[in-house]
């Protein structure tokens, strides 16, 4: 587009020991941009991927009532005080009280970018051009549309994946609750309770009185019984649960005349249907 960039960055350390900034101006010529830095309360536009930094000191003081957007990730990155403290907990919403105060309620926008990202792009990578397209859509970004997704193709990597999220971001800011609608959900997992000894047996003894008659799911469950009082000065139930188990195998084994049975049992037909 024939505008003026100028980019510095200043790179932080690992676990959140120092904090990381891209200071990014853009004129319409180079020769209206001189400092490499933004100025402060000058900023127009604060991308924060990551909340505590956007809400620190150093942050806020480049930062204007009125004038400064904030897209903010709401999604918590653990610092480096989860090490060696385990109650922990992440300060989002006193960040995001703060940014409130710094730039006035139109002038933020928060939301889960990280979620999103890992949601519908499977990885959190994609939170920084998703927060981007969020930003353009607000018309933060004083740059076209055709402009960014060239900048994607000349970095080379992830092209698709970044124009996507870039995509995606647009429509966070359009309608936020739609796209998380589309969420994939949490898998419930339950858990089922063991059955007890007595539960086991009863099963069994109903099931081989369907499977002969009453007096062979009788054998079976005398069995069982006389092998549960030997093991009563043991106090404990596993051989007992053992030969419930594999006793009802030997004694319930599957030939043609069980399949042929199985087969007039509605109940079973109904469930291979």
């Amino acid at each position: 587009e024939g505008k003026g960039v100028v980019t510095q960055d200043s790179a932080g350390l690992a676990q959140k020991g120092g904090a990381t900034w891209s200071h990014i101006q853009i004129a319409n010529t180079p020769e209206a941009i001189h400092t490499t830095k933004v100025d402060t309360a000058k900023a127009d536009l604060v991308i924060a991927c990551d909340s505590i930094v956007a809400a620190g000191k150093a942050t806020l003081s480049l930062m204007r009532e009125g004038q400064t957007y904030v897209a903010m990730n709401s999604h918590a990155t653990p610092t480096a005080a989860f090490v060696t403290n385990a109650d922990w907990q992440a300060p989002s919403a006193g960040c995001e009280a703060a940014l409130l105060a710094a730039v006035g309620r139109d002038h933020l926008g928060v939301f889960d970018a990280e979620q999103v990202a890992v949601q519908l792009l499977g990885d959190s990578l994609y939170t920084n051009p998703l927060l981007l397209g969020y930003a353009w859509q607000q018309g933060r970004v004083p740059l076209g549309r055709e402009a960014l997704m060239r900048a994607f193709e000349l970095n080379g990597t992830q092209v698709d994946n970044n124009k996507a999220a870039f995509e995606w971001g647009r429509r966070c800011a359009h309608d936020l609750a739609a796209v998380q609608a589309m969420f994939t959900a949490a898998q419930v997992i339950q858990f089922v309770k063991k059955p007890s000894l007595d539960e086991t047996v009863k099963k069994r003894v109903d099931f081989l009185t369907g499977y002969q008659d009453a007096a062979y799911a009788q054998q079976y469950a005398a069995f069982v019984a006389q092998v549960r009082q030997a093991e009563a000065g043991l106090k404990s139930t596993r051989l007992s649960e053992a030969v419930a188990r594999y006793l009802f195998k030997l004694m319930a084994y599957k030939d043609e005349y069980e399949v042929a049975r199985l087969h007039t049992d509605a109940a079973f037909t109904a469930k291979i249907a």
